[in-house]
């Protein structure tokens, strides 16, 4: 089924996680110290469980780090259970809330709804006025005209095009 990151300074935690997730045939790579997830290869996973309150680096720092290159479903499993904490995680690219007591059932909807969300088809082009990049050929056309890229050269429009509006 799914590859889950579970971020969390509990090893109780993470290990419930496993098992609980592991029921529906997910793989759940445990991850007890969070400084360590900006540098690991996030394209491996399907789906991010992350708590907010770590030692080193908090969960919402965690999430600022690692959401411009993880663009599938994040979500928050904390014992903050303040409005303004779940508006925070929301702003700042989770795709969900938890809090803290939740039950096994729960959590196994709320992942599968997300993984299921994830798997929709999506489009494989990115287009901005006539520039069109096709993600599967890995090509990039201007007003029907095809561009020849390098592959370098490719990297960095994709790269620009999935994030619009930000200062690189």
């Amino acid at each position: 089924m799914a590859r889950i990151l579970a971020v969390d300074d509990e090893r109780a935690i993470l290990d419930a996680l496993a098992r609980v997730l592991g029921r529906d045939g997910h793989e759940v790579v445990r991850a007890a110290d969070p400084t360590a997830v900006p540098g690991m290869d996030l394209s491996r996973f399907d789906l991010v469980l992350c708590d907010v309150m770590m030692p080193g680096l908090d969960g919402f720092e965690l999430v600022r780090q690692i959401r411009p290159d993880f663009d599938g479903p994040i979500v928050f499993l904390t014992a903050r259970v303040a409005e303004e904490d779940a508006v925070a995680g929301y702003g700042l690219g989770a795709d969900d809330y938890v809090r803290k007591p939740f039950g096994a059932a729960e959590l196994r909807a709320k992942v599968a709804a997300h993984l299921r969300r994830e798997r929709r088809p999506r489009s494989h082009a990115l287009s901005f006025g006539e520039v069109r990049i096709d993600l599967g050929a890995r090509g990039l056309a201007v007003g029907g005209e095809a561009v020849p890229l390098t592959p370098t050269e490719y990297a960095i429009c994709e790269y620009l095009a999935r994030h619009p509006g930000q200062v690189m």
